[in-house]
């Protein structure tokens, strides 16, 4: 599904009220329906996610645009099951006429106060009942810093300390990361942007939301669908995505019931080195998770007992080493080799990944495989077009760095690849525009998939393209968890996916598990053999 810019958006509404045609209080209702559904459920069971208990009491702060009537309208809702109360900023005859029609038909057990006139203990009463608050003062089409009664509300709202829940985007936060706001993110002043613990968005994600500095306002991301203009949403020209689960199963043909282990090819996985078994252990795991046919790993010698007993499934080829320091024999045959996990980067294995580079196999690339890249820049243009390479920030930072130092990758190529609108990007990674431009650019200097590790994985392509991922959760963020990964996408390439479907499968099946295994294990304890044990494909 694409993502759309703000301008965008508001032409997809502007089409779908001109096409159905339906009109816009109506589209309005159907858009707070389904936002009424989901806080209503997620009110029932509110323990879960905001660790205060199921929760009776609900105040909306609604500003006077639509947003505003959104909120006014889930407000109205919400009311046949729970108390709830609305804080407006403004007067009725102020807002826009559906925010104004949506006042209007609250109903009688909807307290409404004017937030300049709120009284003195409204903040600590809300505290004391435990409320949780809906934010529905601005949504998309921010543009700048946000002062005034909405800055102050805005405020206001971050000072109650209650749990928020954002409609469509937390109040002060522009669709794309392009203004003051996203500044203040980094630092420079503290931003009128609601901090939001969940965010409700409707249709498809926005930039804003997908990126670290500004998505860390958004909390929790759950996108619903209210049904705008498909044929519309078609024509839009973008260059970013996010996947669904339908886009993921359409990779997996099923399986011919007369296949073999032949017909599902053959990964190479090298790991691990002196006391970094591990590593090995999680890549292999993954790899065998992936649905290919045969799994070799290409381990240190004291790292074979471990990857036997664990892994009796894969094939092992010892290195006589303590670590990576020769190509396996036979190398021709596999279909797909991942390497990196564990490594460590002693000189022979700083030479052997130089002659991995050369060896004309599509490769998966990681940790100290990329680690390596960046302390030898001629590594940079030795990597095999096709490959996949899948770092996490302070990785993929030092990668960019080295590219850069040694005119591999120009200023001029990262301003050619930033998205339009942003202005002018740094090389020296210190906004997420900047890595967003670095990431295209590095996948398309080195004809290869870039996944960009974060918490709604990037993985940028060749041809300039960027695919958001929409599971996984904050307890992934445990070592070992890269490993699992690196594994996972290099067994998906083996088996036939090209690059870009290797990526992309293996990072959405990856965070899918990471699901699973919060829901048994919680965020805080789970950890990276976890998410193996919940790989499902």
């Amino acid at each position: 599904m694409k993502i759309l810019t703000g301008k965008q958006i508001c032409e997809a509404d502007m089409q779908t009220m001109l096409r159905e045609p339906v009109a816009s209080i109506d589209l309005m209702e159907r858009a707070s329906a389904a936002l009424a559904v989901e806080v209503s459920s997620m009110l029932a069971a509110s323990g879960g996610i905001f660790r205060c208990g199921i929760s009776r009491r609900v105040v909306v702060f609604a500003g006077k645009g639509n947003n505003g009537g959104d909120g006014l309208a889930v407000a109205r809702m919400l009311s046949e099951k729970f108390c709830v109360s609305s804080v407006c900023l403004c007067r009725p005859e102020e807002m826009t006429p559906e925010c104004r029609e949506n006042f209007n038909r609250l109903p009688e057990n909807v307290d409404s106060f004017l937030f300049s006139e709120l009284p003195e203990d409204f903040a600590e009463a809300c505290r004391r009942d435990k409320v949780v608050v809906i934010d529905a003062i601005l949504g998309t089409g921010v543009r700048g810093e946000v002062r005034g009664t909405a800055g102050d509300a805005i405020r206001y709202v971050n000072a109650l300390g209650c749990p928020v829940i954002s409609l469509d985007m937390p109040s002060g936060l522009p669709t794309e990361p392009d203004g003051p706001a996203c500044g203040a993110a980094h630092g420079k002043g503290e931003p009128a942007v609601v901090k939001a613990d969940v965010t409700l968005t409707l249709e498809f994600p926005k930039l804003s939301l997908m990126l670290p500095s500004t998505g860390a306002f958004a909390g929790r991301l759950k996108v619903l669908g209210i049904g705008l203009d498909k044929n519309f949403i078609a024509s839009c020209p973008s260059c970013m995505y996010f996947i669904e689960q339908e886009d993921v199963e359409k990779m997996f043909p099923r399986r011919p019931d007369f296949a073999h282990k032949g017909n599902f090819g053959h990964v190479l996985m090298i790991a691990g080195s002196r006391g970094m078994a591990g590593a090995a252990v999680l890549s292999v795991g993954g790899a065998l998770r992936s649905g290919c046919g045969l799994v070799t790993a290409h381990i240190p010698e004291c790292a074979v007992p471990v990857i036997q007993a664990v892994h009796p499934c894969a094939i092992v080829d010892a290195d006589p080493a303590g670590c990576f320091s020769i190509l396996p024999p036979a190398f021709g045959r596999y279909a797909a080799v991942g390497a990196g996990c564990g490594l460590r980067q002693s000189p022979e294995t700083v030479k052997a990944v130089g002659d991995l580079l050369g060896c004309g196999i599509p490769l998966v690339l990681d940790a100290d495989a990329l680690n390596i890249i960046a302390s030898k820049p001629d590594y940079l243009r030795k990597v095999p077009a096709g490959s996949i390479l899948t770092p996490h920030v302070g990785e993929f930072v030092r990668l960019v760095a080295v590219a850069v130092g040694s005119g591999f990758i120009s200023e001029e190529d990262l301003q050619e690849w930033a998205l339009p609108g942003c202005g002018l990007v740094s090389a020296d990674m210190s906004d997420d525009m900047a890595r967003v431009a670095a990431a295209r650019c590095f996948a398309a200097k080195t004809a290869s998939v870039v996944v960009l590790k974060g918490a709604h994985t990037m993985t940028c392509t060749p041809d300039g393209r960027i695919i958001f991922n929409m599971t996984g959760n904050p307890g992934m963020a445990k070592g070992g968890s890269g490993d699992v990964l690196a594994g996972l996408v290099a067994g998906l390439r083996a088996r036939g996916l090209s690059a870009e479907q290797a990526a992309v499968a293996g990072v959405w099946h990856h965070g899918l598990a990471g699901d699973r295994a919060a829901a048994v294990k919680g965020e805080e304890s789970m950890n990276a053999s976890d998410i193996l044990d919940n790989i499902r494909i």
